[in-house]
């Protein structure tokens, strides 16, 4: 019954991804598609690749950081790599299972430590979201007016969970004790994924935790690096096509779209959904809908050769631009 309810959820994300990704498609000619794609330009391509590898790098850095430098950082690299083409060609939680898993089995690191940095990186993200979403809705807000209600709404749900998640953070010690409680007063004990459960919250050790703390500065400069190079990938990738727009609609789209990730409500790198979004959203600053709609289809082409690239690269062993990407980094 579990697996079934799990299969109907993966295939209704799949179906409506499917929907949304099929109303941008349907406002795009074919003719104007190939336009489109003879115009492109190559250095601003090749440009977003590039930001795209300064993300993973990025990423990766955190990772490391937090599990304490405990493999070769070249290793984590490749790693994470994997972890988001895993994520953006399948899902996000495909790609972090995939990231515990080959952490564990690999490199014998813990499920639980590979959790925590998964865990810190996302409340990293989060809090850069809130500065940078906050910063372009005051800066927009006169162009945004059928969105303020909806744009305070989410700036408001994420301090909430900002504020949880440090408050959770805090009293986690109290908050093992009473779920200890309850499940021991229900008699829960026995079964497996309570077991699992609580074998992953007591493995927060207090020192992991606090090595993790002592080095929040890192962290917060390497989740400002991921931030800024995803939204310079953003400004380049809508180059590619000649698009020309001030960077704060940039700012404003990507912040309010990459809060869709944190959530598990998207497949394929966020097809369909983000699709309509960007449709929509640049539409509020000036963008005309029809012609904008094979822009947003030549971003989704672009996107998924971009991870192939990468992909690519993993797969040739013993390349030139194999050992530039993976080479060895200094502690």
């Amino acid at each position: 019954m579990r697996l079934r309810k799990h299969t109907i959820w993966q295939l209704l994300k799949i179906a409506m991804a499917i929907a949304l990704i099929a109303v941008v498609i349907s406002e795009v000619s074919f003719k104007s598609l190939v336009m489109l794609l003879k115009r492109a330009e190559i250095p601003w391509f090749a440009l977003s690749i590039l930001a795209f590898y300064v993300v993973l790098w990025s990423m990766a850095r955190r990772y490391w950081i937090i599990i304490g430098r405990t493999i070769e950082f070249h290793e984590l690299l490749k790693i994470v790599v994997y972890q988001n083409i895993v994520g953006n060609l399948l899902t996000t939680a495909a790609g972090a299972a995939w990231y515990m898993g080959i952490l564990s089995n690999k490199h014998k690191i813990q499920v639980a430590k590979g959790l925590l940095s998964l865990l810190l990186a996302r409340f990293g993200d989060l809090l850069t979201l809130l500065l940078t979403l906050s910063l372009a809705t005051l800066v927009l807000w006169r162009q945004i007016p059928t969105l303020h209600v909806i744009v305070t709404v989410v700036i408001f749900l994420l301090i909430v969970v900002a504020l949880l998640s440090l408050l959770m953070f805090i009293l986690r010690c109290q908050l093992i004790e009473i779920a200890d409680r309850i499940v021991d007063k229900f008699n829960l004990h026995k079964k497996v994924a309570v077991q699992r459960s609580f074998a992953g919250l007591t493995a927060f050790t207090d020192q992991e935790i606090d090595r993790s703390a002592r080095t929040i500065g890192a962290l917060t400069g390497y989740s400002v690096l991921t931030l800024g190079t995803m939204l310079l990938f953003a400004y380049c990738s809508l180059r590619i096509f000649g698009v020309q727009i001030d960077i704060w609609p940039v700012i404003f789209v990507v912040s309010l779209t990459q809060i869709m990730t944190l959530f598990p409500i998207q497949v394929l790198g966020g097809l369909g959904l983000h699709d309509i979004s960007y449709l929509y959203l640049y539409g509020l600053f000036g963008m005309d809908h029809a012609e904008f709609a094979a822009v947003v289809v030549g971003l989704r082409i672009t996107f998924y050769l971009t991870n192939l690239v990468f992909l690519v690269f993993i797969i040739l062993p013993g390349g030139l631009v194999t050992r530039l990407l993976f080479k060895k980094e200094m502690a």
